[in-house]
């Protein structure tokens, strides 16, 4: 995949495949292109993200082989994906 920034910057980027229920992260390796959180505005942050799944025990075995952490993993009847953004104004909860 690629895009061009507003300043002509080329942005390619590479993606793992996706989860069919869509709760797993996926990967991108953006090469030799700039990375853009380094040229992203300073003021909001991912303050927490939580993976809820109908079989956490599923979704923690891929988490672990990729040894992410932090992530918090919960029990729930639909998959979904939950993120707390936290900013100057407060936070926002992503569902």
């Amino acid at each position: 995949m690629q895009r061009s920034r507003p300043d002509g910057v080329l942005l390619a980027w590479r993606l793992t495949g996706s989860s069919p229920d869509g709760v797993l992260p996926f990967l991108i390796d953006w090469g030799s292109t700039p990375h853009p959180a380094g040229t992203a505005p300073d003021g909001v942050e991912l303050a927490a993200l939580e993976l809820c799944h109908p079989e956490p025990d599923r979704v923690w075995a891929v988490l672990d082989a990729w040894s992410l952490t932090g992530i918090r993993v919960r029990a729930d009847p639909a998959a979904r994906l939950r993120a707390v953004l936290r900013g100057p104004a407060g936070s926002v909860v992503l569902e």
